[in-house]
């Protein structure tokens, strides 16, 4: 394979590598300097609030909010280090698997 296509799998190749150790090395990072987030009141799960989401939205705003706090969870303390790594991993494992269709593309 030579040309463009050569080039393009190269840098594919580089970026992959490049975001896959920055995201992992990112993720420790964080994670090892992170202190954990100390828990809000539970006033989430007391009965009367639960009472409250349940007869103003149903069984789904209950799940809704659970979803949403788990998600919100993600973007704090120890949970964003880990958060970092895997994005940075999927994100550097699609451009090294991109890189390499190229390269079969070309056979």
């Amino acid at each position: 394979m030579t040309g463009p296509k050569r080039k393009l799998q190269e840098r594919l190749h580089l970026a992959g590598l490049v975001v896959l150790v920055a995201g992992v090395a990112g993720g420790l990072l964080i994670y090892f300097t992170a202190t954990e987030v100390p828990d809000a009141v539970d006033l989430e799960e007391s009965k009367v609030y639960l009472r409250n989401l349940e007869l103003y939205g149903g069984k789904a705003n209950i799940l809704a909010t659970d979803l949403s706090n788990w998600f919100y969870g993600l973007w704090q303390g120890k949970s964003l280090g880990v958060t970092v790594a895997v994005i940075g991993t999927f994100i550097g494992l699609l451009l090294l698997f991109v890189a390499k269709q190229v390269a079969d593309d070309e056979r």
